[in-house]
């Protein structure tokens, strides 16, 4: 009798710890979108040291190790799920050539009749600036370099809608132009300084951006 009561005792034990870690299906299987767990509504912008971040990840921060952990963000049938910045587009169906071609654009490009500067660009290296088009919309402005001009902006208009095909949201982006005769500031438009300080832009803050700028106008007199 004994060695049946150990098999009883095992048995039960494994039901026990089945029913501890839950069902391996719910109801809602497999869930297509996963829910917003959190309000990013109240979250504000913050500039970015480069020389402080390049500082602290060549560093400071340890190499990471693979954690060998199962991902968190997948359902039950190990597909990732829609969600704010995902979004399933090749798996459900084919996408269409002009799909592709398309991308993430569901606007217009800007208006580049004219262009007012609101705001300087404070991360990254290539040379640009927020400003607004002549159909009075605010656009992130980046220029390429003037050894490598169509390169830079080029390969980032391909890649978002390589990356837009395969589920990642992006933004949108167009190829456009910017005649620096056409080129103002915004009164409110403000600059930051080396000291970290803010002061009004100038039109000498904006010659300097341009000439780090691939240009085919003529510079200004």
């Amino acid at each position: 009798m004994r060695p049946a009561v150990r098999t009883a005792a095992i048995v039960l034990g494994f039901a026990a710890i089945a029913a501890a870690a839950g069902p391996r299906f719910y109801p809602d299987d497999p869930i297509a979108r996963e829910p917003e767990s959190r309000d990013a509504s109240k979250a504000a912008p913050q500039d970015v040291g480069l020389l402080y971040d390049l500082a602290i990840n060549l560093f400071a921060t340890p190499r990471m190790t693979p954690a060998k952990v199962h991902a968190k963000n997948v359902n039950t049938i190990d597909e990732v799920p829609d969600s704010g910045w995902f979004t399933n587009r090749i798996l459900p169906r084919r996408l269409q050539v002009d799909e592709l071609v398309r991308g993430p654009q569901t606007g217009t490009p800007p208006n580049p009749e004219r262009w007012v500067i609101t705001r300087e660009k404070s991360a990254g290296f290539a040379p640009g600036f927020t400003a607004k088009d002549a159909n009075g919309e605010t656009w992130f402005v980046s220029f390429d370099p003037p050894g490598n001009p169509e390169g830079a902006t080029a390969a980032f208009v391909v890649a978002s809608k390589i990356f837009w095909a395969l589920g990642y949201n992006q933004v949108e982006t167009f190829i456009t132009t910017v005649d620096p005769r056409r080129l103002t500031i915004d009164p409110n438009a403000t600059f930051k300084r080396p000291n970290g300080k803010r002061t009004p832009m100038r039109q000498n803050d904006v010659d300097a951006i341009l000439e780090r700028a691939a240009s085919r106008w003529p510079a200004r007199g």
